[in-house]
């Protein structure tokens, strides 16, 4: 599941309260603020040290900083047991890079859209990116599902039993949905 939440800004406590209540795995690119909620395992992202380690190997041959090698290593030792999780829970991925390349749509979007200069423009953006990603992670082509869920959503009590048919890993959703399912 993809879900975006608009906030003024990245603080601890944003995060804290957001996910409070919750109780899983959040995979993030070492980002201080999910290091210690309560109840929530915070898993690192190796894409990111490798990042940082091809960094040290570009600049080396050339002029060998130290700088690139400390910031390299502070990432590991920093993020170490975030890291280590990967190892001991084989749900999570090794990176974060699904969640990442979810992100970028997003950023790129609102960037064109006039409703995301307001607070309640970003949080219906959010909101309608939640779905369309979560939409594709799932495998179901967006539009489709969207005109979907609407379509059984008009004239109907909004029920747990309703929501729980039409989330997006719902086995009760018809197959011309999906993307390489046929009908």
């Amino acid at each position: 599941m993809v879900l975006y939440q608009f906030e003024n800004d990245r603080k601890y406590d944003r995060a804290s309260d957001y996910l409070e209540g919750f109780n899983g795995v959040i995979q993030s690119d070492g980002y201080q603020a999910y290091a210690n909620i309560k109840d929530v395992k915070n898993m690192g992202c190796f894409a990111h040290l490798r990042k940082k380690l091809v960094e040290v190997m570009d600049v080396a041959p050339h002029t060998p900083k130290k700088s690139h090698l400390d910031t390299a290593m502070t990432y590991a030792i920093n993020n170490e047991k975030y890291l280590r999780y990967y190892i001991e829970d084989g749900r999570v991925e090794i990176s974060n890079n699904s969640a990442e390349r979810c992100c970028k749509s997003f950023v790129i979007g609102r960037k064109n859209f006039l409703f995301s200069n307001s607070i309640n423009g970003a949080k219906a953006s959010g909101a309608a990116y939640s779905i369309i990603e979560s939409a594709k992670m799932n495998g179901l082509k967006p539009y489709e599902y969207i005109e979907y869920i609407l379509t059984r959503m008009t004239g109907n009590k909004l029920t747990t039993d309703l929501l729980e048919k039409i989330m997006p890993w719902s086995e009760e959703l018809p197959k011309n949905l999906y993307k390489n399912k046929k009908a």
